[in-house]
């Protein structure tokens, strides 16, 4: 047998060797991936736009709003930065969430010790807040948002066509969307 036959094969074996091990480790991340991915549900986003109108820190200029099969999120955005030790850094959503033309639920977003907290009660006739049914930390993207995710749970016979508002209060108050009431989640 010649020599640069035997060295063409042994190269041959290690390209097949490269190749095998390649093939492993691609199926390998992949079924990783596959185990790590959420659950496949579809996400849509609302996001809704108020005009800087107020002279406020907690000027509200988008709110984000989404209901899955397990949570109801809302996101507030501002046109300024602002903190929990900020004067009026504190809003308030009003939600119809059966549909029956009156306010079910008061979700307050106020600062606490460790930064903001989502305070959702149950809401007295006339739309101030009643029983407490629930409490979460908020979460900030930045330093212009904070954001609420709830457990649709709490949310008694809650749909899609939701109508709700937000305040921003404060020394002064900042409402979005300015009349009227925004619709569906």
């Amino acid at each position: 047998m010649c020599p640069s036959t035997v060295v063409q094969g042994a190269s041959a074996q290690r390209k097949r060797s490269t190749i095998r091990r390649s093939v492993v480790a691609m199926i390998a991340v992949a079924l990783i991936s596959g185990m790590t991915a959420g659950p496949a549900e579809a996400r849509s986003l609302r996001i809704r736009y108020d005009g800087n109108d107020s002279p406020m820190r907690t000027d509200i200029r988008r709110v984000v709003s989404d209901l899955s099969t397990s949570t109801v999120f809302l996101r507030i955005d501002t046109w300024q930065t602002f903190h929990r030790w900020d004067e009026g850094a504190y809003f308030i959503v009003r939600f119809d969430s059966s549909g029956d033309g009156g306010f079910d639920r008061v979700l307050e977003i106020f600062p606490g010790r460790r930064g903001f907290r989502c305070l959702l009660e149950e809401s007295e006739p006339g739309g101030d807040p009643g029983a407490i049914v629930g409490q979460r930390r908020a979460t900030r993207a930045n330093e212009r948002a904070v954001a609420c995710t709830l457990p649709r749970s709490w949310f008694p016979r809650i749909q899609r066509a939701v109508r709700f508002y937000v305040l921003a209060a404060g020394s002064d108050t900042d409402r979005a969307p300015n009349t009227g009431l925004y619709r569906w989640l």
